[in-house]
């Protein structure tokens, strides 16, 4: 989140250069102005096209705004219904540093565009943009999605991938800062965040099914084939289990531990097939409700290779506790989460952080139906780091941290 400067001598830079570099912040200033003109009008229409739609029907239209479905309108002359998200979240963060005992942080974390186009209950095209997204980019989704039958659908895309049940769960309903921080290292490492290609899911009484194929959309190095596979079950409405699968080919990159600011601690290369499984659960008990999933990654390729890991360990246990009547919509909420990020097997000469352990008590007050705070209080814990210029941590010390967040949107 905080911004890097990079110093030098305006008066040393030959003349080419400065006109070199003016040429590119004026390339650079083009392109930044269509990417926003995109985005402003991508929130744009669908607002006129709702207005305009409201206008032309009056009294024949059904119009709703509430937290599930955000700003719906559901014409009754057979026109497309359509549905839209609008989010913000601002926010500031303090911590604790060695080499600064006071360190302040504002900015926007998320701004979020949703909008769901849907004919006849069974044809949808799905938009969803947040230009503050810097894992999974600007154009989180954009699919089409085709209702086969009432237990199978076909999407076809670019959208979220369904490994994780938690890397599909949109950034508005999360009940904490971030998905957890193995899951968001790995991601940020060019992983499993979305991909493009073809997703069959759907429903079969109290199995939740989604199988994917096609690209990882990648971060660093190129894009590479991969399958991925989710069954979730529902024993009663209060009991849950779901296992993920995967595989993908092989591209070289590197596997990084990183805390929840993002803040690399440990990269290693990769070499060959990585395979990957997943364990999750959840359980609710009147206001209680406990939560967690668990992944286990390991690379055909690695053997004895120089500075290299076996297995890739990550997790997240929840509990948590609301006030209120409904969980969906519970007035208070307070949510305490255990984090695990492991690199096992690591090889070679990599005298740096194994092993992160995050610990957070977060709590969220719903202020009316569309503003929500959020406080959040982070604890980082690495078995060992390599003290850096810049590294907010001293070696084998944690760090605490202090998060605020207002979310205000429908």
């Amino acid at each position: 989140m905080a911004a890097v400067g990079f110093p030098c001598s305006v008066a040393a830079l030959p003349a080419a250069a400065g006109e070199q570099s003016a040429g590119w912040n004026a390339l650079m200033h083009n392109w930044l102005a269509v990417f926003y003109k995109i985005i402003l009008i991508s929130v744009l229409m669908p607002v006129m096209y709702t207005g305009e739609a409201i206008a032309r029907q009056g009294s024949a239209s059904h119009v709703k705004v509430d937290v599930a479905s955000g700003l719906h309108i559901d014409p009754d002359n057979g026109e497309i219904p359509a549905s839209l998200h609008l989010f913000i979240q601002p926010g500031f963060q303090v911590y604790t540093s060695p080499a600064n005992q006071y360190n302040e942080l504002f900015g926007i974390r998320r701004l979020l565009a949703d909008l769901r186009l849907q004919h006849k209950q069974r044809y949808a095209v799905v938009l969803n943009a947040d230009p503050f997204d810097h894992i999974k980019g600007p154009l989180t989704d954009l699919y089409t999605e085709i209702g086969i039958t009432k237990t199978l659908a076909i999407r076809a895309g670019r959208f979220a991938a369904p490994f994780s049940e938690e890397n599909q769960t949109p950034a508005r309903l999360l009940q904490v800062p971030e998905r957890y921080t193995a899951l968001t290292s790995f991601q940020n490492s060019g992983s499993y965040a979305t991909k493009t290609g073809i997703m069959l899911t759907g429903a079969l009484s109290h199995l939740n099914y989604a199988i994917s194929t096609g690209f990882q959309d990648r971060v660093q190095g190129t894009r590479r084939f991969d399958v991925q596979a989710r069954l979730s079950y529902r024993f009663n409405p209060d009991l849950r289990y779901g296992i993920g699968v995967s595989y993908a080919e092989p591209d070289g990159r590197q596997i990084r531990i990183a805390d929840n600011n993002g803040f690399i601690m440990n990269e290693v290369p990769v070499h060959g097939r990585q395979y990957g499984i997943l364990g999750s659960s959840e359980w609710h008990y009147r206001s209680w409700h406990t939560k967690g999933e668990l992944f286990l990654i390991w690379f055909d390729g690695n053997g004895q290779q120089e500075n290299s890991i076996d297995f890739y360990y990550g997790s997240y246990s929840e509990l948590g506790y609301f006030f209120g009547s409904d969980r969906h919509i519970a007035v208070h909420r307070l949510t305490g989460r255990l984090e695990v990020s492991q690199f096992y097997g690591l090889s070679g000469s990599m005298d740096a952080t194994k092993r992160l352990y995050s610990l957070s008590l977060a709590h969220s007050w719903r202020i009316g139906s569309f503003i929500t705070l959020h406080t959040s209080t982070i604890y980082n814990l690495p078995d060992r780091i390599v003290v850096s210029d810049g590294s907010p941590y001293n070696n084998g010390t944690g760090l605490f941290q202090f998060l605020g967040l207002l979310s205000i949107g429908i």
